[in-house]
């Protein structure tokens, strides 16, 4: 199938497709045409890559970790994908607590706001 067809059956745009395509992320063929030729596995292998985009993984991180993902796309235990996977958890959890830190800060301010059609009078 072409990068349309695939694009359309697997819910990504064809731009996407020739960028994961160009990654080494998609199995395809050069027709005698040049029009790239998508296998029907193809589909599958958009819906993991987007799966992991979403999950917040790189396209980077997705070609290192190509190798250790199953036909399900699920991973294998392999090194690389427990160390991507680790730095990964270690960079949401830091950014989970920033998000924290910054909700009690505007609870806090929110908290502290006279009562509403209170206007406070300013010292200046």
């Amino acid at each position: 199938m072409r990068v349309d067809e695939l694009a359309r059956r697997s819910g990504a745009s064809p731009r996407s497709i020739r960028h994961y395509d160009r990654a080494g992320l998609l199995t395809s063929v050069r027709r005698p045409n040049g029009y790239r030729d998508f296998p029907l596995q193809a589909i599958e292998e958009v819906r993991v890559v987007k799966r992991l985009l979403a999950s917040g993984l790189s396209v980077a991180d997705i070609v290192t970790l190509r190798p250790c993902l199953t036909a399900g796309g699920e991973f294998n235990g392999c090194a690389q994908a427990r160390s991507i996977l680790r730095r990964h958890i270690a960079r949401l959890t830091a950014s989970i607590q920033r998000d924290q830190e910054t909700l009690a800060h505007l609870r806090e301010r929110e908290d502290n706001m006279s009562p509403a059609g209170q206007v406070e009078q300013s010292v200046g």
